[in-house]
């Protein structure tokens, strides 16, 4: 009867875990469109949709000219409440990405580089994809933003997950936090 409770728990864990993941990720390849301030030969601002994780150039990353304020945007299909957000950094100019600002709004003055800002991103020298926590921050723009003259801007991948209303939010934070403690109780 305790191994029919378990068992039973371990798949409730897990169709619920599944459910939330399929509910609340932003497929930023298939959802959004991505431009940047300018383009340096073949690092357009798609390739960090592709869902290309490589951290090498010219195999999947962006890169603007070398210029004052860089910055790259993502446009999402509609207004949606960011939670999280991954970046993958380039291997070889690790320092081009440090201190890039990521500002998440509606609007587009300045570029969309004027919303409100998520998060600083810094090179962490132990891995190449960063994740960044926005907390449900609303809007349709993502933007990296770095505020350097005559500077650099390259991504090899950015994913953006979250939802598109509050109940999204509150909901899965509740749920999320059982199904962690529910898993982890039945190792």
């Amino acid at each position: 009867s305790h191994c029919r409770v378990k068992r039973n728990l371990t798949k409730l864990c897990s169709v619920v875990s599944l459910a939330l993941k399929a509910a609340s990720s932003i497929d930023v390849p298939l959802r959004g469109s991505a431009v940047q301030s300018s383009t340096y030969s073949s690092g357009s601002a798609g390739r960090a949709i592709d869902q290309s994780c490589v951290p090498l150039w010219g195999h999947s990353c962006t890169q603007t000219y070398q210029t004052d304020n860089p910055w790259w945007r993502l446009q999402l299909d509609g207004v949606h409440r960011v939670s999280v957000i991954e970046i993958t950094n380039r291997n070889d100019v690790r320092e081009w990405l440090d201190g890039v600002e990521i500002h998440i709004g509606n609007s587009l003055v300045n570029n969309g580089n004027d919303n409100p800002r998520c998060a600083i991103i810094h090179d962490v020298p132990d891995g190449l994809t960063q994740t960044v926590h926005c907390w449900g921050m609303e809007g349709m723009y993502v933007n990296f933003y770095k505020p350097l003259n005559s500077t650099h801007l390259a991504l090899c991948e950015v994913k953006v997950y979250g939802g598109r209303n509050r109940f999204y939010q509150t909901m899965a934070s509740l749920v999320w936090g059982w199904v962690s403690k529910c898993t982890c109780g039945l190792g």
